[in-house]
């Protein structure tokens, strides 16, 4: 039984150095993609890549809170409170809707910049 339980918790070790890992390569990434987009000139370039990098920034935040959430739910079970039988589904499908809206901003953010980059484009050309 002490073999099973090493394992168990052996395997908890493993799962948590990969997450960590996870994490901080999200981090080390967006910190990449932030220096890279200060050395840009302002402009319509930049504006995209600011938009896109919040929309990543977004999506990486829903993430870590919806697995806080499902981690949340699984150490209450765990420990023998009740919990509602849905709870994980309604997590899950909170940060799908979030993650939609994120999308929809950035979506309508970089049809914006493009609008206007279109217009100054045509004014120039005027």
């Amino acid at each position: 039984m002490t073999k099973e339980n090493d394992l168990n918790k052996q395997s908890a070790n493993t799962t948590n150095y990969a997450a960590e890992l996870a994490e901080a390569r999200i981090k080390a990434q967006q910190k990449l993609e932030r220096m890279l987009i200060e050395t840009m000139q302002d402009g319509f370039k930049k504006r995209q890549a600011l938009a896109a990098q919040q929309l990543q920034e977004e999506i990486a935040r829903i993430n870590a809170d919806e697995k806080a959430q499902l981690d949340t739910i699984k150490k209450a079970r765990a420990a023998g409170q009740s919990v509602d039988t849905n709870a994980e589904q309604q997590v899950q499908d909170n940060a799908q809707q979030q993650r939609k809206a994120a999308n929809n901003k950035y979506l309508q953010d970089s049809a914006q910049i493009e609008k206007e980059w279109q217009e100054q484009s045509l004014q120039s050309w005027i």
